[in-house]
């Protein structure tokens, strides 16, 4: 499976129901599809700054 399905199928997962663990092995999953060669550097931002506002909304809702 493409590794922009996977990322963006667990960006939709933390949104749904976030969790310091599910956020963790979201940011693993970016960080590991961008050694790996998979994503290139603007696509590793963008993924970053999505899970970081997910996260931010979720902090500020708890």
């Amino acid at each position: 499976m493409s590794p922009h399905v996977l990322i963006g199928e667990a960006i939709a997962q933390l949104e749904q129901r976030y969790t310091l663990r599910a956020d963790k092995q979201l940011e693993a999953l970016i960080v590991n599809h961008f050694t790996a060669g998979a994503l290139d550097s603007d696509e590793f931002k963008h993924y970053c700054e999505r899970a970081r506002r997910v996260a931010e909304r979720r902090k500020e809702v708890a």
